[in-house]
């Protein structure tokens, strides 16, 4: 998803709240998918892209770190099945980022070994 999609769909999300208001048993589901996904994971996956100045490792870190503490907040007072959607989502963002950092560490020694491999 590209940041324009994001930020369209994050307006749009916006104004149905501002226009409805948003039923009392998604609300923190809302709140993950608006803070969490599009506040945080959609910018800092951009940045990883796009931004150097910081080592990419460091942003998905932040970001997982950020998704761990909304979605335990998020889901104090929710139903259990808007508790298990939400724990869904954090729980795929873990699996995404240990999934994320075995490829990076077996590429980083993949590099190691063939550069010392050659004479």
């Amino acid at each position: 998803m590209g940041l324009v999609p994001g930020l369209l769909s994050f307006l749009r999300f916006a104004a149905i709240e501002t226009r409805d208001g948003f039923p009392a048993e998604v609300t923190s589901l809302a709140t993950v998918l608006l803070v969490a996904v599009l506040g945080i994971g959609v910018p800092q996956l951009y940045l990883v892209r796009t931004d150097r100045t910081v080592p990419p490792q460091w942003r998905v870190r932040v970001a997982l770190v950020l998704f761990l503490v909304i979605g335990s907040v998020a889901s104090t007072d929710v139903t259990l099945a808007e508790g298990a959607v939400i724990w869904a989502i954090t729980g795929a963002t873990v699996l995404l980022v240990v999934g994320y950092e075995l490829r990076v560490g077996y590429l980083a020694s993949a590099d190691t070994a063939q550069s010392s491999a050659e004479p």
